[in-house]
């Protein structure tokens, strides 16, 4: 009996010091979270500029303003909160840096251009990005992008913007039957047309992966230490309306082999 009990006791000894840690180590703001690299819908040629939850989707009929208007691009919530990498949806190039918060890119297979803005960058026109690499921050919690053909740089590529799905793989329009995204903190990855219904409970970073770093992030929001919520579908691992230290403590059981399937 006692040996069976020491193996939950270390996972209860672990999840204390990850609090310490969370005491200890948190900086505000600008310190980010999340995976090292992008994600991506399988067979799509764009990854998504951060990693997170999407938001307000294409054509989405009321906007983020509230006066009535479609939305004309895709709003994604980056998981790490402030300062969480922006990275390049494809190859390409920068073709406008109005200012140090949006920028244009053309990318160089599908020639389409993308602005995007709610951002930190040192970008100039003319760099070249390949896919997935780090080109920003984000200033604030959430990235908007929105995509378009070369359009002679109208203000925002606003009145030429296109579908963003065929790009992500992924069911991004709301006149071609996506489903309404609100509320907020649905995974990337249930957008995918592939595999569209496979979320991993306890992924609440939603990189694919699920380990102690998943239960770092939800201890966080728990604990009020992050504002910016975890992907709610995967990390409310019990299922019982509320993301905290139960859901963080059933995903250090599962990473040590105590759980062998989530949610338990």
């Amino acid at each position: 009996m006692v040996r069976r009990l020491v193996p939950l006791l270390a996972v209860c000894a672990t999840l204390v010091a990850l609090i310490f840690v969370i005491g200890a180590t948190f900086q505000p703001s600008t310190t980010s979270a999340g995976s090292a690299t992008p994600f991506r819908c399988p067979g799509a040629e764009f990854s998504f500029p951060v990693n997170g939850s999407l938001g307000w989707i294409y054509r989405e009929p009321d906007s983020i303003e509230s006066s009535g208007s479609v939305h004309t691009g895709l709003d994604v919530w980056a998981s790490g909160g402030d300062g969480s990498p922006v990275y390049a949806l494809a190859d390409g190039v920068v073709s406008r840096t109005q200012n140090s918060w949006s920028f244009d890119i053309v990318y160089t297979d599908s020639g389409v251009e993308s602005y995007t803005t709610h951002v930190r960058h040192n970008l100039a026109v003319d760099d070249v990005v390949t896919a997935g690499q780090v080109i920003a921050e984000t200033d604030g919690e959430w990235v908007h992008i929105s995509l378009g053909a070369q359009v002679g740089y109208d203000d925002r590529v606003i009145d030429q913007t296109q579908d963003p799905s065929p790009y992500f793989a992924a069911s991004l329009n709301y006149d071609d039957g996506a489903r309404n995204p609100l509320p907020y903190g649905r995974p990337l990855s249930i957008w995918c047309t592939e595999d569209a219904d496979d979320i991993q409970s306890g992924d609440s970073l939603c990189d694919g992966i699920v380990d102690s770093i998943d239960a770092l992030v939800v201890l966080q929001y728990s604990a009020g230490l992050i504002t910016s919520k975890p992907c709610s579908d995967s990390a409310d691992v019990n299922r019982d309306g509320s993301i905290d230290s139960l859901d963080a403590a059933l995903i250090l059981q599962h990473v040590a082999g105590l759980l062998p399937k989530l949610p338990f």
